[in-house]
């Protein structure tokens, strides 16, 4: 009888700390700030402005985006266009996730007036849906850039700007989603800021 009454108020104090964390994760976020969503059209110019991406000590004011679309290409394919073998991730690392598909974003960047010379980080800037969300794969990307290998924050020069062409593909958990079909048929958009102002640009894929 003991051990029953015992568990009871064990079973008793634990619903009560539950509710009051709940009641105090509900308070804290329901009084915090949530971010402004701004959605851009394929071939509109967006500035980050002073919205930053993983914190707010970025200074990416002066830098604007051009989405110019987006194409899907198996990873062979990839490899291939830019002279490598299949095997090309597997030689750098053994242990290397191969994806089965690549999405391949071009995008224009312009700096209208950014003279600290920091640069914005591709970390922080996904390919999202309202299922997925995809990322720069870095083996790709070093391959397309050798001079900006291991390093994916970088600046442009004053009053210049650059078109990139950003490797995105699925990690190993997500990669069996990520057929042809679903990377064509999706609504893809370039993100370039998540806070105070969360910058969405949609990407048309071309077939």
């Amino acid at each position: 009888m003991k051990k029953k009454i015992k568990s009871i108020m064990l079973a008793a104090v634990a619903i009560l700390l539950l509710t009051a964390w709940a009641v105090g994760f509900y308070n804290v976020n329901s009084k915090s700030e949530k971010a402004v969503v701004k959605v851009y059209d394929m071939g509109e110019t967006a500035a980050i402005g002073k919205n930053f991406c993983q914190t707010a000590n970025e200074d990416n004011e002066g830098y604007e985006f051009t989405v110019k679309g987006g194409t899907v290409k198996t990873l062979t394919e990839f490899l291939k266009d830019n002279g490598k073998e299949a095997d090309y991730l597997k030689q750098l690392d053994p242990k290397a996730f191969e994806p089965s598909y690549v999405y391949i974003l071009e995008v224009n960047v312009r700096n209208v007036g950014n003279t600290n010379q920091k640069g914005f980080s591709l970390v922080g800037m996904p390919l999202v849906t309202s299922n997925l969300m995809l990322q720069v794969n870095d083996y790709l990307f070093d391959l397309l850039y050798p001079k900006l290998a291991g390093q994916y924050g970088f600046a442009v020069r004053p009053d210049t700007e650059m078109t990139m062409y950003l490797p995105f593909a699925a990690t190993k958990g997500t990669d069996k989603y990520c057929d042809r079909v679903f990377l064509t048929s999706e609504q893809f958009c370039f993100v370039i800021s998540w806070y105070p102002e969360e910058i969405r640009m949609k990407v048309e894929t071309r077939a």
